[in-house]
Parts: C-alpha cells; sequence; structure tokens
C-alpha cells in the first residue's frame, strides 16, 4: 500500500501509522561525478542508519570496496565517522538515520565516497511508502553497467545479483 507524503507527513520527520507497519522511502542514487553518470533506484526502510544505507548503496553500484564516506545533508551538516575532524560542520553519522537527514518527497543528500573522495552522489527521497510487514533494502532499476565495478569482470548491471547480494547484507 503507498500513501501520500502529505497523509504521512504529519510532522518534519515521517512515522509508521499507529499499529503495524514500516516506512520505506524510494530513493534515486545517483552518481553525478565520473563518468559515465549512472543511477539506482532502491528502497530501503525509512529509519535505516547511514552507515547501512552506505552498504546499500556501495552494493546497488557495485563499487562494494570503497570505505570511506560521507553524507551532507541539506543544511550541509556532514554525517561521517567522527576521525573525519577535517571536515567543516560535522556530526557523527554511525547513529543517524535517513528519516533524520530527509523529510519529504523530493528532499537530497549528498554521499561522497572512496579514499578520496572522488565518487559524488545525489541521493533523492522520490517517494515514501508504507507496508504491513517489514521494509528491507532492495533495487528497483537502473540505467547502465556501473564503471565503480570492482570485480574482475564486470558483468554488466542485473537487479536480481544486486537483490542477491542485498539479502546476505540482512542476514
Amino acid at each position: 500500500m503507498k500513501m501520500s507524503a502529505k497523509k504521512l507527513l504529519g510532522s518534519r520527520r515521517p512515522r509508521a501509522p499507529q499499529g503495524r507497519g514500516s516506512v520505506g522511502f524510494v530513493l534515486r542514487v545517483t552518481v553525478t561525478l565520473g563518468h559515465p553518470k549512472f543511477w539506482r533506484r532502491i528502497v530501503v526502510p525509512a529509519d535505516i542508519k547511514l552507515p547501512r544505507l552506505h552498504a546499500v548503496i556501495q552494493i546497488a553500484t557495485g563499487a562494494i570496496e570503497a570505505h570511506q564516506h560521507f553524507f551532507v545533508g541539506g543544511d550541509k551538516t556532514v554525517y561521517a565517522h567522527p576521525s573525519w575532524d577535517d571536515l567543516p560542520r560535522i556530526r557523527n553519522g554511525s547513529r543517524v538515520r535517513l528519516d533524520e537527514v530527509l523529510h519529504r518527497a523530493g528532499g537530497e543528500v549528498g554521499y561522497f565516497s572512496g579514499d578520496s573522495d572522488e565518487w559524488e552522489h545525489v541521493i533523492e527521497l522520490l517517494e515514501i511508502t508504507r507496508s504491513a510487514g517489514r521494509i528491507g533494502a532492495a533495487c528497483l532499476g537502473g540505467n547502465r553497467s556501473s564503471p565503480l565495478y570492482t570485480g574482475r569482470r564486470d558483468p554488466g548491471f542485473q537487479v536480481a545479483a544486486v537483490n542477491k547480494q542485498l539479502r546476505r547484507l540482512a542476514r
């Protein structure tokens, strides 16, 4: 069952309605730096913590070996590991939930990964959904093979393969 963002957002932060149910975010993750540009559409629980979102994005984009990362909120606050003390307005991102950073459809967050921050991404909240059951991370689609692929041979973008890896992550 889908709900409009207006109905779901009584306050700034989306919340699951009383009783059973989960709130999910449908996101479009676009790699904006690097060539060629590509995107992935994923669904994640609204309350996913940023380190787990990092792992989901790494799997969805095929860049599963980039450990350094940070997120930049709309107010320019940087959410990263506390050891990144050289960045302005840094906040420890290890316990921050995505629904604390994104509040409504159309909102965006920056995401940077790689040892030298060479991969810049824009994460856009496309839709807020509600489910009677638990919402897990899943890839819904994408537009091309990833130049970030770190394996021996690039198999091309395959939604089923990405979702298989995401299911393993959830265990």
